[in-house]
């Protein structure tokens, strides 16, 4: 009898430790809502450099446009009367494309952003990958879209490895802030996208008065730019 009692004690002290060992781990791995990190997908070799460096050309970008000279030309892409509403790498950086000339400022600034960004951390041949990648500058809403006197722009690069936000980046005084991007955000505040080669979206090169929201619909998602 003393043995059974000694058996079934040991058998509750098993499951006793158990259970324990069961919700210390729940509670090392449960990390609270899901974030970009919880819901990124697995990239490839491939998709982690084209993501990396989408995010760098934003960082770099989003400096480049405090130029008063550089926003002035970024009405192109922003104003209730643009013409198109995204501007490739390759024909920003190609000075014998005629649109290179209309952001001549945009252009030299961004080069000299890679160029001190290489001499610092090796970001070298960056603005040639995102040329040679088919990767793009996009505005999805116009600046009419916003209240009255918006006017500086939060930079984000897409995603790649989730569909509902990323980290962009924006200028508070001299200061550059770091921000959640996603399609809420974007509603309340002036956006430039990063974006890689479009696959099957369809997107790019749309005359602007054919696609849906150039006059400030909501219709774009941001978070991975498609049409709604």
């Amino acid at each position: 009898m003393l043995n059974q009692k000694l058996t079934l004690n040991m058998k509750k002290l098993i499951l006793i430790i158990a259970i324990c060992l069961f919700a210390a781990g729940c509670e090392k791995y449960d990390s609270g809502p899901a974030n970009q990190n919880t819901i990124g997908k697995m990239l490839t070799g491939s998709e982690t450099i084209l993501k990396n460096n989408l995010d760098k050309a934003a960082i770099i970008l989003a400096d480049v446009i405090q130029d008063e000279a550089v926003m002035n030309e970024l009405t192109l892409l922003s104003q209730e009367t643009r013409e198109f509403y995204s501007l490739s790498f390759s024909d920003l950086l190609d000075e014998s494309k005629g649109v290179s000339g209309s952001f001549k400022n945009l252009r030299d600034g961004f080069l000299s952003g890679c160029s001190a960004s290489e001499s610092k951390g090796g970001w070298g041949e960056l603005a040639d990958y995102l040329a040679k990648n088919d990767c793009y500058i996009y505005c999805p809403y116009p600046a009419s879209f916003y209240p009255k006197g918006t006017s500086s722009f939060t930079v984000a690069a897409h995603p790649i490895d989730n569909d509902e936000e990323n980290t962009g980046y924006r200028f508070e005084g001299k200061k550059m802030k770091e921000v959640k991007v996603n399609e809420k955000y974007a509603d309340k505040f002036m956006v430039l996208l990063i974006m890689p080669k479009d696959e099957d979206n369809g997107l790019k090169g749309i005359p602007v008065e054919e696609f849906p929201g150039s006059k400030g619909d909501t219709v774009y998602d941001v978070k991975i730019g498609k049409v709604r």
